[in-house]
């Protein structure tokens, strides 16, 4: 795997683990990083969890984490859960169909319009769709 894979693990949870307090300084980053973490990782679940399990018993050991620290963690990721599926499933129950298909009658293109109109809302969105 990616060395870069390995050390960005690494760092989110440093920042989970050791510089939770600082979270509004580097959330953003965090977002970004989990983002390229999971384009990294293709999707895989598993490969994920099995790896972020040895970072976190890593990051744990080696800064003495403390159960109170976890406690934190725990209550950081249900914070973030709403952030993590967007990234893992950017289009599930956003109503992106929806929106293209209002966008077509706005517009008034009709279906043989969809194309252009999907290309068009996936740059401004900056999203893949179709």
């Amino acid at each position: 795997m990616n060395p870069k894979v390995w050390s960005t693990m690494m760092v989110l949870y440093f920042y989970c683990y050791v510089a939770i307090d600082q979270k509004k300084e580097w959330f953003n980053t965090y977002e970004r990083s989990y983002r390229w973490l999971w384009a990294q990782l293709k999707g895989n679940e598993s490969l994920k969890k099995e790896c972020l399990d040895i970072v976190k018993s890593f990051i744990k050991e080696y800064y003495g984490v403390g159960d109170d620290v976890v406690e934190m963690d725990r209550a950081f990721e249900k914070e973030i859960s709403e952030m993590v599926e967007s990234i893992k499933h950017p289009l599930k129950d956003r109503g992106i169909g929806n929106k293209i298909y209002l966008y077509i009658l706005y517009k008034g293109e009709g279906y043989c319009g969809a194309v252009k109109v999907q290309r068009c809302i996936s740059r401004d969105m900056s999203i893949g769709i179709g």
